[in-house]
């Protein structure tokens, strides 16, 4: 694999800085072991100034007490003043951080972003919201931390040597000094918590500055990486010892969502014995559970493990089953609980016993090893695989969930392509999707089976199959399964295709398959052919079995199957054709001046020919006598049921068959009759018994999900399969089950993240089958996000409360700072005239712009014009509250009579109420039976630190 690096675009430490650094973590070790009795709290707010107030700069409300000393304005010098077991709560804002750290002599004098000491354990630093509650979910995150580093040995954005460390609820954006690790950890028990990482291409590097080499004893024995969101690239890297001591129940990765457009994996356990001169022990491993990886590059992967490491410790079953994969792929026997090891260079590095999830389905091919199974999980594959060696490819969870949408290369045709010498090859459970020809570029084929494999079975896809076009076609292409071509010896012993659907990819693909001189015995049997097909299907096998199959042309007139002989009919051709329902056809079984071909117990029904016999094609020793059709029953066949158009001498023998009547094949001209050279007789006055029916209980296969099959003059018709949705994305499958005939979805886990559809709602998660609304949705459907409504103060639940809205309107008299306590975006005048004012409109056009009623209920959502209109003598106000903490309204007042609905829950507010500062509110009022009416409003808060009053009225006339 072209595309592995070795270090991940870390940086080593020389072997003096990590002992110069692990001899000051243990000098504090023991120093620092425990945290305080009393834990602080310290607040940091980017706008902070120094001045001590009861309450922090921004108006969200601090703790009480004198808060300002505990205050700073920046994240490192709260770190710096804080104990061990502190608390620093982290105010919405933009930091840029700068951290000086105890340089070991090669780095003299270089900084990190931020530093947590190895004397302060148990330091936790917490993103907080405007309102000052902890940040628990990462699409919530208020305060952005960029960091300034120029170390060495390679830039840290955060660099972590105490034990117990937390960091939780920030966005950690990039560092300015260059990119290489984002956060770095070597000490024990550090936990990543609800952070959106938003360094692409960084790393969370975990390893072990003080791991005991006497001993084998790691430092850093447990950490927890939980429910954080993880920007384009940026992986987590154990390494140096980290986790190679304690159980593996004490590292834990869960909760995460990765996306990743390169090579490198998501998440990485890097071993000692690489070459690598900073991989220098040996690593455990974690628990990883309930994560969302997507990767998107051609050679991706989503977990590795590589070097010398406990593969003891690495639950490789779980990490496949319980977390969620846009695609995986793994390879092993048996998998995926026994992930298959191999090897690979990146000069100057060689890395050995490299076990992983990867992304694409050829990377795990290649680390095969023979009789191999390549488990593929649910996902969409843009690839044509090559099959070089004994394996099974298989779905892990069938093809109603994982397709391979084929390319135009690298393979012969961009197909499928089986070719190992000696092979005994599976392919399991996909949609294999072809392509259409656009001239130039020619159709694909699906399957190509290529001299050499000795056993191929190709079982439970369904292929969708191009179609070719005439003006660039190679001759091979738009098949569903296609092998080479050798007319003098069998190089392909045994081909089975079985259990399939294969159906054109548009209106009409050109063959089903071809199967070519050269391949010993194919076997043809349980498949579902269905749509038109331009050409027949051909088999050219030495010895072919095609049995109990659906060919159904949806009665558009296309090919059915066939056999040829070509280029000798004595070595290639013969085929025995059993049990098999053609209908729909132009033409149901074709034989192409091939010998011993029997064809019985078949039913052909409303197809244009039930059986063709031609001739003229270039092969020697055609005997048509060899042809026997016997046992069959014709039913509906327009042209005939059995037409010999060869010219060479010889009767084709069709004794013993049903003709759609008790009186033997019809006279020319009347359908299911015999035309040319065809011996009918004896017929058989009743349908063999072989196919024969009487009820539709005689036609009952026993199988539901078939649906009803019925009977019709002894011939038994298929029923309509029951059809079951695609699964959602938190079910695993959604199938049609046993005995009842009912589909039945498979959940996925709880807790496993997805998405509803909607553009507010974050962090959603699977419960019990079904996608269920994280706690950052829009709960009161206002169109406002209830993560923009939290974190600009407003009640996520209240649909009357919207974020800060333009003020069109101000108060009176309109200067002064009480003045920012009240303010309008509806009305836009301070007199209203009912009958006129946008604010007021019962109809009209153009009030819905955009989504948002611009007149009528002012800020609403809408589709039309209609949902924005008022009733008659309503008014819409939207009364922006300025963004003041202490900001109450005393009253809303028609005269002395209250106004219901300026403050949520509270019908008339008789008593000082606080409103949301910086939210605004929507409010219809009833205008009074009187020709003028003063709507007047009071509220009271400390602005530039000193009380205000701002009393506002506005005029309605009627």
């Amino acid at each position: 694999m072209s595309a592995q690096q070795p270090g991940r675009r870390t940086r080593p430490t020389s072997p003096l800085a990590r002992l110069a650094l692990a001899a000051v973590i243990a000098a504090t070790a023991a120093a620092a072991t425990a945290a305080p009795a009393s834990a602080a709290t310290l607040w940091v707010d980017d706008a902070w100034t120094g001045t001590l107030i009861g309450s922090d700069p921004d108006g969200g409300g601090g703790p009480a007490g004198p808060f300002g000393t505990n205050s700073f304005a920046a994240i490192q010098p709260a770190i710096d003043a804080a104990a061990a077991g502190d608390t620093i709560n982290v105010r919405p804002g933009t930091y840029s951080e700068t951290a000086a750290m105890p340089s070991p002599p090669a780095c003299p004098g270089d900084t990190v972003g931020l530093y947590f000491p190895a004397a302060k354990p148990g330091l936790t630093v917490q993103g907080v919201s405007l309102g000052n509650a902890p940040i628990t979910d990462p699409l919530n995150v208020a305060a952005t931390v960029n960091t300034n580093s120029n170390l060495c040995f390679g830039p840290d954005g955060i660099f972590v040597e105490g034990d117990g460390v937390t960091i939780a609820g920030l966005q950690i954006g990039t560092n300015t000094g260059g990119q290489n690790k984002t956060i770095e950890v070597v000490g024990d028990d550090f936990t990543l918590r609800d952070c959106n990482v938003d360094d692409p291409q960084g790393t969370v590097y975990i390893n072990d500055f003080a791991f005991d080499t006497i001993n084998d004893i790691s430092h850093v024995k447990a950490y927890r990486i939980e429910d954080n969101i993880f920007a384009d690239g940026v992986s987590i890297d154990l390494a140096s010892g980290a986790g190679y001591s304690g159980p593996a129940s004490g590292r834990v990765i869960t909760g995460n969502a990765f996306t990743n457009s390169y090579s490198w994996p998501s998440i990485s356990f890097n071993g000692s014995n690489t070459g690598v001169p900073w991989f220098v022990q040996s690593v455990g491993g974690a628990v990883i559970q309930t994560n969302t990886f997507t990767n998107t590059n051609a050679a991706g992967q989503h977990i590795r493990a590589r070097g010398t490491y406990d593969n003891t410790q690495f639950d490789w079953a779980s990490y496949w089953n319980d977390n969620v994969y846009n695609k995986s792929v793994v390879v092993g026997s048996p998998v995926p609980a026994n992930v298959r090891a191999f090897s690979y260079s990146s000069p100057p590095y060689t890395f050995n016993d490299v076990r992983r999830i990867g992304a694409v389905i050829q990377g795990e091919v290649d680390n095969a090893v023979a009789n191999d199974t390549v488990l593929v999980g649910p996902g969409s594959y843009d690839e044509s695989p090559n099959l070089p060696k004994s394996l099974t490819l298989k779905s892990d969870q069938g093809n109603g969930v994982t397709t391979i949408n084929l390319q135009t290369g690298p393979t012969y045709l961009g197909s499928l392509t089986v070719n190992g010498i000696g092979a005994v090859t599976v392919i399991d459970g996909f949609t294999i999707v072809g392509r259409d020809a656009a001239c130039p570029t020619i159709a694909t084929s699906n399957i190509y089976v290529e001299v050499n494999p000795d056993d191929v079975t190709i079982q439970n896809n369904v292929l969708e199959v191009g179609a070719a076009d005439g003006g660039c076609t190679t001759g091979d292409d738009g098949f569903g399964v296609l092998s080479t071509y050798n007319d003098t010896s069998v190089t392909v012993p045994v081909l089975k295709v079985q259990d399939n659907v294969i159906k054109p990819l548009g209106s009409a693909a050109t063959r089903a398959f071809y199967i070519n001189p050269g391949t010993g015995n194919f076997s043809f049997l349980r498949n579902q052919v269905t749509g038109k097909f331009t050409s027949t299907s051909i088999t050219q096998a030495a010895s072919s079995l095609v049995e109990d199959n659906t060919i159904d042309g949806l009665g558009s007139g296309g090919a059915g199957l066939g056999a040829w002989s070509y280029p000798d009919a004595n070595d290639w051709g013969s085929a025995t054709v059993r049990g098999n329902l053609f209908t729909g056809l132009a033409n149901g079984f074709t034989v192409y001046e091939s010998n011993d071909i029997v064809v019985e117990c078949n039913r052909f029904v409303a197809n244009g020919r039930g059986v063709r016999v031609l001739d003229g094609f270039g092969s020697t020793n055609f005997d048509p006598t060899t042809i026997d059709l016997h046992s069959n029953a014709f039913l509906g066949n327009t042209v005939a049921g059995v037409d010999n158009q060869a010219s060479t001498p010889g009767n084709v023998l069709a004794e013993n068959n049903y003709w759609n009547s008790g009186t033997g094949p019809n006279p020319p001209g009347s359908g299911d009759d015999v035309i040319g050279a065809v011996d009918a007789i004896p017929f058989s006055a009743t349908v063999p018994a072989c196919v024969a029916c009487t009820t539709a209980a005689d036609c009952n296969n026993g199988l539901a999900c078939d649906g009803a099959e019925t009977c019709s003059a002894g011939i038994c018709l298929p029923g309509t399969p029951v059809t079951c949705s695609a699964p959602t994305q938190c079910q695993t499958s959604n199938s049609c089950q046993e005995p009842s005939g009912t589909c039945v979805a498979t959940p996925k886990p709880d807790g496993i993240l997805c998405s509803d559809g909607q553009s507010c709602s974050v962090s959603d998660t699977c419960q019990s089958g079904v996608c269920t609304a994280g706690a950052g949705g829009d709960a009161d459907d206002d169109g406002d996000c209830d993560s923009a409504e939290v974190s600009c103060g407003c009640n996520p639940n209240d649909g009357s409360e919207v974020c800060a809205l333009p003020n069109r309107l101000v108060g009176l008299p309109g200067s002064g700072a009480g003045e920012i306590l009240l303010n309008w975006y509806s009305p836009t005048v301070r007199k209203v005239t009912v009958a006129t004012d946008p604010s007021c409109a019962t109809s009209g056009a153009g009030l819905c712009v955009s989504g948002r009623c611009q007149a009528g209920k002012v800020a609403d959502l809408c589709v039309a014009d209609a949902d924005c209109y008022q009733p008659a003598d309503t008014c819409r106000v939207v009364v922006n509250y300025g963004d003041v903490p202490d900001n109450k309204l005393y009253f809303a007042r028609f005269g002395r009579t209250d106004v219901p609905g300026f403050v949520t829950g509270v019908p008339s507010p008789q008593t000082p109420i606080l409103v949301a500062g910086g939210c605004s509110k929507k409010v219809d009022v009833t205008i009074p039976n009187r020709r003028s009416n003063n709507l007047k409003l009071k509220a009271k808060g400390t602005v530039d630190l000193r009380p205000r009053t701002d009393i506002d009225a506005l005029q309605y006339r009627r």
